[in-house]
C-alpha cells in the first residue's frame, strides 16, 4: 500500500514536471516568432543588465554586450552605453560633447540604433558640419532617481559639455528594487504567470491612471524627484555645464490635454532650478498617435517619433 502511494506520488510529480517542461519549451519557441513585450523586457533584464551596488541606481547595463530585443539589436560599448567604441573615440575629439540621459525612450527601445534620438542628432550635426558628438546614456526601467544617480556614479566621467535629461511622464514613480525570484528570473512560464498576476491584482488600472499620476506628482515620490533634479542642477552650476530638461509624454495619452498638467509641473520645476526646458508634447501631437508607437504596440515611440523628438531637441540646441 505504501509503495502504491509512493508510485502514485511519483507519477503525479513526473506528469506535472513533464507538463511544465513542455509548456516552457513551447514558450521558448513561441517567443522566437511572436513578440511579447513582457518577455522581451525579461530578456533585456537577463542579457543586458547587471545589478548595481548602489540601491539608488538598482541596475546598469552590461558592458560590451548585445541582444536582439523586439527584433532589434541593442549593443553596448565598454561603458555600457548604446554606442560603439568608435563613438567613444569621436567623443574625445569633438568640440561639443552632448550626453542624453533618461530611461527606455532615450535608450531607443524597439528602435534600430541608427534611428534613435542620439543617432539622429549625430546625423543632423554632421550634416551641418559641426564637430558635435551625442552619446546615449539611456537605461531601461529608470526613474529620475536612477537616472541622476547613474549619471553621477557612472557617466559624469565622460565630462559632457551639455547634459540633456529626457524626462518621461512616469519618471517620478517609485520603482521597487525587487528583481524577482528564481522562477520568474529564469523561466518563460514564470513571466507569463507574473504577467497574469499583475493584470489581475494590480491596483493601477487604465481607467484611473490619471488619478495615479496626480497622486504621484503630489506625494513623497515627487519630492524625491525634485531633490534629484536639484542635485543635478548643483552639479551643472558647479561644473559650468549647460543642462536641459526635455519632457516626453506617454504617447498613449498624447491626445488627452489634461495630462499637460504634469508637463507644466516639470516645466515649473525646471525653471525653479534654472534648467533650459523643452516640452515635446506639442510636436508629437501633430501626428496620429497610432503612427508614433512601435509595431508591437507597447506604446514606446517608434523611429518616426524619434525623428520628431531629435529634430526638436536639435533646434533647441542650435
Amino acid at each position: 500500500m505504501k509503495e502504491k502511494k509512493i508510485f502514485s506520488f511519483l507519477l503525479i510529480f513526473l506528469s506535472i514536471l513533464t507538463a511544465l517542461i513542455t509548456i516552457e519549451i513551447f514558450l521558448i519557441f513561441k517567443s522566437k516568432f511572436v513578440i511579447d513585450y513582457d518577455t522581451e523586457m525579461w530578456k533585456y533584464s537577463k542579457l543586458l543588465k547587471d545589478k548595481s551596488n548602489n540601491p539608488k541606481i538598482n541596475h546598469i547595463h552590461k558592458k560590451n554586450s548585445k541582444a536582439i530585443l523586439q527584433n532589434v539589436e541593442i549593443k553596448t560599448n565598454s561603458m555600457g552605453l548604446r554606442n560603439s567604441e568608435e563613438d567613444l573615440s569621436e567623443w574625445k575629439t569633438s568640440q561639443k560633447k552632448i550626453l542624453l540621459i533618461g530611461s527606455s525612450v532615450t535608450l531607443g527601445w524597439g528602435v534600430e540604433n541608427k534611428n534613435t534620438i542620439s543617432e539622429r542628432l549625430n546625423f543632423f550635426s554632421k550634416k551641418d558640419n559641426l564637430s558635435w558628438k551625442f552619446m546615449n546614456g539611456g537605461v531601461g526601467n529608470y526613474n529620475a532617481e536612477r537616472t541622476v544617480n547613474n549619471f553621477f556614479e557612472n557617466l559624469s566621467i565622460l565630462g559632457p559639455d551639455i547634459i540633456i535629461y529626457q524626462y518621461f511622464l512616469n519618471d517620478s514613480e517609485n520603482l521597487d528594487n525587487y528583481s524577482g525570484n528564481f522562477f520568474t528570473k529564469n523561466f518563460h512560464l514564470g513571466i507569463i504567470l507574473w504577467k497574469f498576476y499583475k493584470l489581475t491584482f494590480d491596483k493601477i488600472s487604465f481607467e484611473n491612471i490619471y488619478d495615479y499620476y496626480e497622486n504621484t506628482y503630489k506625494n513623497e515620490n515627487f519630492k524625491k524627484t525634485k531633490k534629484n533634479l536639484e542635485n543635478l542642477k548643483n552639479y551643472c552650476e558647479k561644473n559650468k555645464k549647460i543642462c536641459y530638461i526635455v519632457y516626453t509624454p506617454d504617447i498613449q495619452f498624447i491626445d488627452e490635454k489634461k495630462f499637460d498638467k504634469f508637463s507644466n509641473i516639470i516645466e515649473n520645476t525646471s525653471k525653479l532650478y534654472s534648467f533650459k526646458f523643452l516640452d515635446l508634447s506639442p510636436f508629437l501631437r501633430k501626428k496620429n498617435k497610432k503612427d508614433l508607437i512601435n509595431k508591437y504596440h507597447d506604446n514606446h515611440p517608434n523611429s518616426m517619433a524619434h525623428e520628431i523628438m531629435a529634430r526638436e531637441i536639435y533646434n533647441l540646441i542650435r
